[in-house]
C-alpha cells in the first residue's frame, strides 16, 4: 500500500496535469487524504494538528490553484478540529469548576468546631463581649483571635491541609509526565475528527443522489432549461426528470 507521501505526490501530479477534473472526485480524494493525515498524526494538541493540515493543504493548492474543491475540503476539516478544540476547552473548564467546588467543600469541613459546631455563634459571642466593654481606643481596634480559625501560617512545621495535598498531587503528576521519556501522546479527540471526516465522505458519495431527488421539485412542465458547459451534477439532475420527449 502506498504511503501518505506517495499518495500526496500522486494526487498532486493529477491535479497539476488536470487528469482529474470532476470536483466530486477531487473533493473525495482530498477528504480521504485528510483522514489519513489525521489518523497518522502524532501531534499532541489541536493547534499542532491544524498546522499539519494547513501544510498539506498548501502543498495541494500549489499543484492546482484552480481546484477550489481542495480548499473547501481543507477548510471543512479545519472546522472539525476547531469545533472539537472548543468542546475540549469547555470540558476542561467544567472539570476545573467541579474541582474548585470540591476543594472549597473540603476546606469548609475543616473549620474548627467551636461552641457546639457553630463558629458563627462563637464570633457573635466575642463581638457581643467586646461591645459590652466601655468604648475606648483599645476596644475599637481589639480583634480577638479564635484558635485554629485562621489559615495555617506559611513555613509552619507540621501543618497539613488541602493545599499541601493538592501540591503533592500536582508534583506527582508532573513527575509521572516527565518520566515518559519525551514520548508524544496523540491528541485524544482526533478520533471524533476522523468520524466527522467519514460522515463528510459519506455525504459526498450521496450528493449526486440528493441533487437528483430534487429535480421534480424545481422543474415543471413546458419549461425551457439552458445550461452552460458540462457538469455531471446537471446531467444527473436532468436525467432524474425522465427521458426527453420524442
Amino acid at each position: 500500500m502506498a504511503t501518505l507521501e506517495e499518495q500526496m505526490l500522486d494526487f498532486g501530479d493529477k491535479l497539476r496535469r488536470m487528469s482529474e477534473t470532476r470536483s466530486l472526485h477531487v473533493a473525495r480524494k482530498t477528504a480521504e487524504l485528510m483522514r489519513i493525515i489525521v489518523s497518522s498524526s502524532r501531534k499532541s494538541t489541536a493547534e499542532e494538528l491544524i498546522e499539519e493540515i494547513k501544510t498539506a493543504g498548501k502543498e495541494l493548492n500549489k499543484c492546482q490553484p484552480l481546484a477550489f474543491a481542495v480548499g473547501n475540503i481543507i477548510r471543512r476539516v479545519l472546522r472539525f478540529v476547531r469545533d472539537e478544540r472548543q468542546i475540549e476547552l469547555g470540558l476542561q473548564q467544567d472539570q476545573q469548576q467541579v474541582a474548585a467546588s470540591e476543594s472549597a467543600a473540603g476546606r469548609d469541613k475543616q473549620v474548627p468546631d467551636l461552641l457546639g459546631g457553630h463558629p458563627n455563634k462563637a464570633i457573635a459571642v466575642i463581638r457581643t463581649n467586646s461591645l459590652r466593654r466601655e468604648p475606648s481606643l483599645q476596644s475599637i481596634f481589639d480583634t480577638p483571635e479564635i484558635q485554629g480559625s485562621g489559615p495555617p501560617t506559611k513555613g509552619a512545621k507540621g501543618v497539613s491541609g488541602p493545599e499541601s495535598d493538592e501540591q503533592k498531587a500536582a508534583a506527582a503528576a508532573v513527575e509521572k509526565h516527565s518520566s515518559r521519556r519525551g514520548r508524544a501522546i496523540p491528541w485524544k479527540r482526533k478520533h471524533n475528527v476522523i468520524e466527522n471526516i467519514n460522515d463528510l465522505i459519506e455525504d459526498l458519495d450521496e450528493s449526486m443522489t440528493h441533487i437528483a431527488d430534487q429535480a421534480l421539485e424545481h422543474v415543471h412542465a413546458k419549461e425551457v432549461i439552458l445550461t452552460f458547459g458540462y457538469s455531471h451534477s446537471v446531467e444527473g439532475f436532468l436525467s432524474a426528470l425522465g427521458p426527453p420527449p420524442p
